[in-house]
């Protein structure tokens, strides 16, 4: 194992748990960085010589080490058994808290494992990688997943962009089973499609905040913009909507919403509309009591936030316009560069332009199974704000 050793003064953000470590914090003239295997891992020092931990190396990213552990002998180190303590650890963590096998199972730092994420559908897992180091450690990753779990699908999903930074390729491989799963959640069965749809084939993350208004969906109107599969929209009329219109651009995700509409025995009160959601806000007048906007990241990188926050403002504007007087907007950001109060502030930018009053009534994040890190806030990047509107 190779050794990398850390400037003068550069190790207390480190040692205080943070764990990354950065590109300009490493003294190069120690550290053979530059010559290692990407993913390689190596034992990371201070200036002095102290060993602090060890961790997975990325030559070319800013992100240099991601810090695996910081307890063991690194002598000895064995990171097969990191990986399958850590997953061990985290099915624990879940199976506690849920009563059903369905849920994300480890989510990278939260869990220990960095550049991991695991989703579980019941007897289908879809693993995906994020840096060099989970990458070169993916058949342990999938060897302890069968210890543990023995799923009847395996699927390496990992078409994600984020991959790109890392210099990975991309690509979906299913391993064995079926590519497609059912989903119970929230007393819903959803049909998705694990191998061919957006991230893991569902968004776990927005699990607490689908139900949280459940009483109020009792004899609404509910309008669902990027809805994909409908996991909002069968929510809601399942709760007893009157009539909800889900909208989504894919037309595998509208197929998808029909589907899941008949299964749940409330196709009578679900329409799927493919559409731009701006589009079809901006086309239409009638008003809904619940309008639920959920869109994709609008800000990836820090240098779109400034355009990025205007299409926020922009969509929540839009929508604003088609809640009844007394209704409410769901208004949600998987931007991780946009916390809750800048999410919050382009909300009442868009009220104030749209002269609409609003109230915040309550706010939603990410479920326990989306443990984060105390030290990477940028983790928590789901926000989910719930506002009256008169």
């Amino acid at each position: 194992m190779e050794t990398l050793y850390l400037k003068r003064d550069e190790d207390r953000r480190v040692k205080r748990g943070h764990p990354w470590i950065y590109s300009n914090e490493l003294d190069v003239a120690r550290s053979p960085i530059k010559t290692l295997t990407p993913g390689a891992t190596v034992s990371v020092c201070d200036a002095r010589g102290q060993p602090i931990g060890v961790g997975h190396v990325s030559p070319a990213s800013l992100i240099a080490v991601r810090m695996l552990d910081r307890q063991r002998d690194q002598r000895t180190v064995d990171l097969d058994d990191i990986i399958g303590e850590r997953i061990r650890r985290a099915l624990a963590h879940r199976d506690r808290l849920y009563p059903e096998p369905f849920y994300r199972l480890v989510y990278g730092e939260g869990d220990g494992l960095p550049g991991l994420v695991v989703d579980r559908f019941g007897d289908a897992c879809v693993v995906q990688t994020s840096t060099w180091g989970m990458e070169r450690s993916l058949s342990a990753v999938l060897a302890h997943l069968d210890e543990v779990l023995a799923p009847a699908t395996l699927i390496v999903k990992n078409d994600a962009g984020g991959r790109v930074a890392e210099g990975l390729p991309s690509g979906v491989e299913v391993i064995r089973g079926a590519s497609s799963a059912t989903v119970l959640e929230s007393g819903g069965e959803f049909r998705v499609d694990l191998a061919g749809g957006q991230k893991t084939g569902w968004f776990y993350d927005q699990r607490d905040n689908r139900v949280r208004l459940r009483p109020g969906y009792a004899g609404a109107r509910v309008l669902d913009l990027h809805s994909y599969v409908g996991g909002w929209g069968v929510v809601a009329a399942q709760a007893g909507a009157d009539k909800v219109i889900c909208v989504d651009a894919s037309p595998a995700a509208v197929e998808a919403i029909e589907v899941n509409a008949r299964h749940n025995g409330v196709a009578d009160r679900i329409e799927a509309v493919r559409g731009d959601a701006v589009a079809v806000l901006e086309s239409g007048r009638d008003q809904f009591d619940i309008v639920v906007l959920d869109p994709p990241a609008l800000v990836k990188r820090r240098k779109d936030l400034k355009a990025g926050r205007g299409l926020y403002r922009h969509l929540n504007g839009a929508a604003l316009a088609r809640v009844a007087p007394g209704g409410v907007l769901i208004s949600s950001s998987c931007s991780s560069q946009i916390d809750a109060d800048t999410l919050f502030a382009d909300v009442r930018a868009a009220a104030r332009h749209a002269r609409r009053d609003i109230a915040l009534i309550g706010r939603g994040g990410m479920p326990f199974d989306h443990p984060i890190h105390p030290l990477l806030p940028e983790m928590e990047y789901l926000k989910c704000l719930f506002l009256r509107v008169e």
